[in-house]
């Protein structure tokens, strides 16, 4: 795991101390060497290491025996000894034992269908000195980040927006029009972010930058509109081939030179994934617990993931879970790079400072085994409206739809989406504010992006159709973005077994009821987990839970309507300034709509003030905000 920033194009031969400093500020990504070169005129790159791999070799930039091919890269590739093999075979001279050191050699042979072998997670630069030709290139999933700011005939890209902090000409001004988005997702769906001329790549796509300054995107990775695999194929033969494939993932997962430990809630995802991993020999991992009982019984799944631990015979640790404070807030939207409105964030801080606390640097998680296996509570809409939809269709077709779809009869709300293609209203699993304008805010249609995900996939069920957008967005620019940076900030690799993407790929073809029925979720996982752990395959979903509504009550909500109500806040003409008095008035202990809204306008708030107001002052009574004046280390 590491972290890669570079300088293309105009006077990219005399970016090398510019681009020290971006690697300067990714160096909590790679405390084990940095290393930066420039490549003749047009490129200058480098990298930060976290060695997990191949440990005595250099940090990188890796080459071809002729020096004409260069590549850095984050992330790991669990197949390169194979890989390796396969190149040793063809005759290439390979230098160290780090899975970066293939990639130079793999594009020699394969050009950039070399991403089609590799399995893993990634954000890879490799610049050909002969084409003249700088490639970047994100993996599938979108698992780790790669960010790209084009000015006039320069491109700088790096891991993390805080790389481009005291570069010339940042930040630049701000989207105002993307800010709907962030409130509609509570995150900027990629390839946007909020700052004018700074881009995400999206996950599954490559960027070539030719030395004319002429740039194409590519896609290389897609879900495939017709999934579905034979009818034959039943249930539990379904179930077992899951278990085969997931013991060859787990086993893949767990290679390395670093200590490994397991983020254990006690819901079934992983406590399958530490079941598999004990399993294989020599895999002793650490489990990491999160205690947050003292927050109430509704929120304490200690008890029972110490026991699975135990049952296991797995050595654990636990985490306890401070309410965050206005330092904290602060300190997690620096850390974020984008505004993220999900509260889970704070959990999982905990549990990876308690994990980088147990001198353990490779975790393990169950991170993206609902939406590849449809375990959400929500996705149960897909299969009532897909019942609705033949009468919907009917009454419209009938002529009926202006006196009743248009009314407030009963379930006529539930016919009028029913009608509705999953596009046109599905915001996926963090949906925060689902009409902006009700609260004075604008509306925010889809991306054109994610319009033409559904519009790919519109011959697919409506399950599938929810399922690709969380896959794609929900988790790269949420959940996946949350493991990174916060992994990344106490020196942890996060690993996604269930998003290898074997596992997608594998999913995705099977019927929709063979993940979701009825009130059972994850009926493939659950069946498979059934012969080898029947008690575990009971047990409801958990993750790590977060009590906003607690806090919020207890002090977050008067601190957040302090700062939202500052003039500068204010200024900003965001939102309706009523808006955050009635949401705080709202607020509930238990969980609220409205906790959940108030927390998203917090967060985009201070971020503003982290990335674009520095030295700004916060509210008489708050703690003054400490200005960006060097990289965020």
């Amino acid at each position: 795991m590491c972290g890669i920033a570079g300088v293309a194009g105009q006077g990219a031969h005399h970016a090398g101390g510019e681009v020290g400093a971006m690697l300067e500020a990714l160096r909590h990504r790679g405390p084990d060497g940095t290393r930066w070169t420039v490549e003749d005129r047009f490129l200058a790159f480098g990298v930060a290491r976290l060695a997990v791999q191949g440990r005595g070799d250099p940090a990188g930039p890796y080459r071809s025996e002729d020096g004409l091919v260069a590549a850095v890269f984050n992330g790991e590739i669990y197949n390169h000894r194979e890989l390796r093999l396969l190149l040793l075979k063809r005759g290439h001279r390979l230098e160290g034992e780090s899975d970066g050191a293939i990639l130079p050699h793999l594009y020699e042979e394969y050009g950039m269908a070399m991403l089609d072998r590799l399995v893993g997670m990634f954000a890879i630069a490799i610049y050909d000195r002969r084409e003249g030709r700088l490639y970047l290139a994100r993996d599938r999933l979108g698992i780790k980040p790669l960010y790209v700011w084009s000015q006039p005939g320069q491109w700088r890209f790096a891991s993390e927006l805080k790389a481009f902090i005291g570069q010339p000409g940042f930040p630049p001004r701000l989207r105002h029009e993307l800010i709907p988005h962030y409130l509609s997702y509570r995150f900027v769906p990629a390839p946007h972010t909020l700052l004018f001329g700074v881009d995400k790549v999206l996950p599954g796509h490559y960027w070539q930058i030719d030395q004319d300054g002429e740039v194409r995107r590519h896609r290389w990775w897609r879900l495939s509109p017709e999934p579905e695999r034979s009818p034959q194929l039943g249930l539990e033969e379904a179930a077992e081939e899951f278990a085969a494939l997931w013991e060859t993932v787990v086993r893949d997962h767990l290679v390395g030179e670093r200590r490994v430990g397991i983020f254990l809630s006690a819901g079934v995802d992983s406590g399958w994934l530490a079941s598999e991993a004990v399993r294989h020999p020599g895999s002793r991992p650490v489990a990491v617990i999160l205690d947050s009982g003292e927050w109430g019984a509704a929120y304490d799944e200690a008890s029972q993931a110490q026991a699975l631990a135990e049952a296991l015979h797995l050595p654990w640790v636990t985490a306890g879970l401070p309410a965050p404070d206005l330092t904290a807030l602060q300190s997690m939207a620096e850390r974020l790079d984008e505004p993220l409105g999900d509260p889970t964030v704070f959990s999982f801080e905990a549990v990876a400072a308690r994990a980088a606390g147990a001198g353990l640097t490779v975790m393990l998680s169950g991170e993206g085994a609902d939406e590849v296996l449809a375990g959400y509570p929500h996705y149960r809409e897909a299969q009532w409206l897909s019942r609705l939809y033949p009468w919907a269709r009917l009454l419209a077709r009938l002529g009926l739809a202006r006196r009743w779809l248009s009314s407030q009869r009963w379930g006529s709300r539930r016919l009028m989406a029913a009608l509705r293609a999953p596009g046109e209203s599905y915001r996926g699993v963090g949906v925060t504010f689902a009409d902006p304008g009700e609260f004075g805010l604008s509306s925010a249609p889809a991306t054109e992006e994610v319009q033409a995900l559904f519009s790919d996939l519109a011959a697919c069920p409506r399950l599938k159709q929810m399922l690709a957008f969380d896959l794609l967005w929900y988790l790269a620019d949420d959940a996946l973005l949350k493991t990174d940076r916060i992994g990344m900030a106490y020196g942890l690799e996060v690993r996604v077994p269930y998003l290898d993407h074997r596992v997608v790929e594998w999913a995705w073809r099977l019927p929709p009821s063979f993940l979701l029925r009825g009130t059972e979720h994850k009926r493939v996982l659950r069946r498979a987990v059934r012969k080898r752990h029947p008690e575990l395959a009971r047990r409801p979903k958990r993750g790590f839970p977060t009590p906003l509504g607690l806090w919020l009550k207890e002090s977050l909500a008067p601190l957040a309507v302090e700062v939202l109500t500052d003039s500068a806040a204010l200024g900003l003409g965001w939102y309706d300034p009523a808006l955050v008095s009635r949401l705080a008035t709202s607020v509930r202990p238990e969980g609220s709509a409205a906790g959940r809204k108030l927390y998203a306008l917090l967060m985009l708030v201070l971020w503003h003030q982290a990335f674009l107001s520095r030295g700004a002052r916060l509210p008489q009574g708050g703690r003054r905000h400490r200005p960006l004046s060097r990289p965020i280390l």
